[in-house]
């Protein structure tokens, strides 16, 4: 993303382009661990040159790419993004020698707690305003991905309870869609365990959600509070959570439970108004011209939500439009194994992606009027 933002302005300085309005480029060295270095010091610096809501629009990573859906070409930038909470549990209790050990050691009884947590996740959640729902929509109304009474479901799943269970259990089918319509859980991190004749006094686990746009940060915490709570009565432990004696301790051992890292669900951009007319017009014609010129379909960009988290939440207060989109024809997560071995993407998305970007400079200083 960055380079093809570079690589786009360097173009149009090469062909003298002299904007009307000014362009920031700002980018922070610690996207991900949540930018309090690199964004947060950024934004304080433009809130005092511009002060609230001064930036006419904001464009970052994120999004779903694009696919051809039912014959008609669909880019999926996201216009929100889920919140997130880190939660650690650490479980303490007497150890002793594995000579004699109890029935369950404190590695087992932990064992028991994830399968719990991952026994019961969280419901499935989709209110009109959820993004996830305007992309459907735009599936149903411009492809022909769905079959007729499909589609009148996802039409009638604001008012109807029965047509939106069906849209939720479809959803929940389609791994692209399965986290737009859920707050996710992951358990991460396991540490426990020194040696093998001893028992082990301390277990720790680190579990990542991404928590859906119609939830908090309060009730991902509770669920999975809830959680230890069941596993704390069945083995007679203790409970803390944040500092709070929910259980009192007993010989036994006791579980304490935090929250380090927490952000909630960011506001959703408007999909309706000059700056996302302008946005998405641009990204239609490099689909259009570029990427997809011997599909006679007209190409639709339909808001949508992103799954991962960004730095955006540094300048929530500057602009009201946040478009998080990497154009490019591959799924960042799904296919170009983002945080994983092999992180890639193709000479040709990255064309496409500075183009891409050109175009979106050129546009909004020709166009643009507010």
């Amino acid at each position: 993303m960055v380079i093809g933002q570079l690589q786009a302005v360097e173009r149009l300085i090469q062909e003298g382009f002299k904007p009307s309005r000014t362009i920031l480029l700002a980018y922070g060295f610690d996207e991900e661990i949540g930018g309090k270095m690199g964004a947060a010091f950024i934004s304080e610096h433009l809130y005092e040159r511009y002060g609230a809501n001064g930036l006419y629009s904001l464009l970052d990573e994120g999004g779903t790419a694009m696919a051809v859906v039912g014959g008609t070409p669909i880019a999926q930038p996201a216009v929100g993004e889920k919140g997130v909470v880190n939660i650690k549990i650490s479980l303490t209790t007497p150890g002793g020698h594995s000579s004699v050990p109890p029935d369950h050691t404190n590695i087992g009884i932990v064992s028991k707690l994830v399968s719990l947590i991952e026994d019961t996740p969280f419901r499935q959640v989709m209110d009109e305003y959820n993004p996830a729902f305007k992309y459907l929509q735009c599936i149903a109304q411009h492809t022909d991905e769905f079959t007729p009474e499909f589609k009148q479901k996802v039409f009638r799943s604001t008012w109807d309870p029965s047509a939106k269970k069906d849209v939720l259990d479809y959803a929940d089918t389609v791994k692209e869609l399965k986290y737009l319509v859920r707050t996710s859980q992951a358990v991460d991190i396991i540490h426990g365990g020194i040696k093998t004749n001893s028992l082990p006094e301390l277990v720790t686990i680190d579990i990542n959600h991404r928590i859906s746009i119609e939830s908090s940060v309060n009730e991902t915490v509770h669920k999975i509070v809830d959680n230890v709570l069941s596993i704390a009565n069945k083995f007679s432990l203790g409970l803390y959570h944040d500092n709070e004696a929910l259980l009192e301790p007993t010989s036994n051992g006791h579980f304490n439970v935090t929250a380090p890292v927490s952000l909630e669900p960011a506001r959703i951009s408007p999909s309706s108004n000059e700056q996302w007319r302008i946005f998405a017009g641009s990204v239609k014609h490099i689909m259009e011209d570029y990427i997809y010129p011997n599909i006679t379909r007209p190409s639709v960009v339909a808001p949508s939500i992103t799954t991962g988290n960004t730095d955006t939440s540094h300048y929530w207060g500057l602009t009201e439009n946040i478009y998080r989109y990497r154009l490019s024809t591959m799924h960042g997560v799904l296919e170009g194994h983002t945080h994983s071995v092999n992180e890639h993407t193709t000479i040709q998305n990255h064309l496409f992606l500075v183009a891409f970007n050109y175009e979106y400079i050129k546009s909004v200083d020709e166009y643009a009027k507010a």
